[in-house]
């Protein structure tokens, strides 16, 4: 017997997710153990997020980040498929990452999680580099078709990516730091 959950099932418990007062996120891991880049920007401004991203592109050759409103700032999110150690390489960079995010990440969980409840705009997209990254196709699949946010297309003219054609990704259930963590995976 086959213990695999159907995509089905797994849209279901993410809707239920969605609508119940645990905290939903997607993680950042591949299933081939690289991750996509996922930021968190508390208490500063759009102007700042942007030129943060803006110098974080151009400096590791990124493709597209994509930027989205939260409650309390930013986040933001880069297809991008990097090793762990890259990706301490490209928060060290960084001068606005929320500290506390950066810690839970690497001393913590070992991987990084994208909040996805609550109000979640996408408000910016930034493209600097014409390049040709892998991306996580399961990822891009998230983020365009369940979240239905506005992605650029894979033929678009200064934005042409290669996916991995990897179809799986984990979203993590818990409750808020205030209430505990909590986590079930879909």
């Amino acid at each position: 017997m086959n213990n695999d959950i159907s995509l089905k099932e797994k849209l279901k418990k993410l809707e239920l997710l969605r609508n119940s007062k645990v905290c939903f996120g997607i993680c950042s891991n591949t299933s081939d153990g690289k991750h996509i880049i996922m930021f968190d920007y508390d208490d500063i401004s759009l102007n700042d997020v942007k030129n943060d991203i803006i110098a974080i592109q151009k400096k590791f050759n990124l493709s597209a980040f994509y930027v989205l409103s939260s409650d309390n700032g930013y986040n933001a999110f880069c297809l991008s498929k990097k090793s762990i150690s890259e990706i301490k390489e490209i928060y060290n960079f960084s001068k606005h990452l929320d500290p506390l995010y950066i810690k839970l990440s690497f001393e913590k969980r070992g991987y990084f999680v994208l909040r996805m409840s609550g109000n979640k705009k996408l408000i910016l997209t930034i493209v600097t580099n014409i390049n040709k990254d892998i991306i996580s196709f399961a990822h891009y699949k998230f983020f365009k078709d369940i979240m239905r946010f506005n992605l650029l297309e894979f033929n678009h003219d200064i934005y042409i990516p290669y996916h991995d054609n990897l179809t799986t990704f984990r979203i993590i259930g818990y409750k808020s730091v205030k209430h505990g963590f909590l986590e079930c995976e879909v």
